[in-house]
């Protein structure tokens, strides 16, 4: 009888120690082929699914435009279009998207600062990261309000 408890009690915790993956790191991983496709083909290759996919990870009430989205992924793709990256930084642009676009994680100037890292990590040049950077603070505004406005002046200041 204690015997088929414990075998009961083991199998009980051996369940409860396998956990599924987080909402969060399931959508950082299912963008990662979507940016790596774009990168490889262009702007033409994917941009609309992607622009899709990201608006898709948005919560209500709070979702940015389609137009913002769009745009936002126009850009990227075409600054990445050719590049040469590897999983690991696509995964760090990925979660940078999905944060903003959830209102997760810090600030949304703290937010574009990780993603203009990624971004230079990933060998974009600082004239061609500043649109696009632009575009991802939108979409961050548009999520939980523009929290950092008075940061978007010197931001802007930084770039000419």
């Amino acid at each position: 009888m204690y015997g088929i408890a414990l075998v009961a009690l083991l199998c009980g915790l051996s369940l409860f120690g396998q956990t599924a993956k987080p909402a969060d790191t399931e959508a950082v991983e299912r963008l990662g082929p979507m940016i790596n496709a774009v990168v490889r083909g262009g702007a033409d290759s994917g941009s609309q699914r992607l622009a899709q996919t990201i608006l898709s990870l948005a919560r209500d009430p709070q979702k940015p435009s389609r137009r913002e989205v769009a745009e936002f992924v126009d850009s990227m793709a075409g600054v990445l279009a050719g590049q040469r990256v590897d999983e690991t930084r696509v995964l760090k642009v990925s979660r940078c998207i999905v944060d903003a676009v959830r209102g997760t994680g810090p600030s949304n100037l703290a937010l574009a600062t990780q993603f203009t890292n990624s971004l230079a990590e990933l060998r974009v040049s600082d004239l061609k990261v500043a649109p696009i950077v632009r575009r991802f603070m939108a979409i961050g505004e548009a999520v939980r309000g523009p929290d950092d406005a008075p940061m978007r002046a010197v931001l802007e200041t930084i770039q000419k």
